[in-house]
């Protein structure tokens, strides 16, 4: 995203400065993935196919507070 990584110094990252500055308040180390290797992206890309795959097949709710509840008890939240 241009919108967050700009590009690569060497083998330094060049962050959007906004981006940057907002990390650093939040404390987090943002680090760089590989493209195209999901590997690389652990348990980020692991939640879409949880969600995709685990959850919604079936899944039954009444209204958006039911779907939510349902949500938090399968993922453990």
């Amino acid at each position: 995203m241009k919108s967050v990584f700009l590009e690569m110094d060497g083998h330094t990252p060049r962050w959007n400065p906004v981006f940057s500055d907002f990390m650093a308040y939040l404390g987090v180390a943002p680090r760089v993935c590989k493209p195209y290797k999901p590997q690389t992206k652990g348990k980020v890309e692991r939640t879409v196919g949880l969600i995709k795959y685990g959850f919604w097949p079936g899944v039954r709710f009444t209204d958006i507070d039911d779907l939510n509840q349902q949500a938090s008890r399968t993922v453990g939240l």
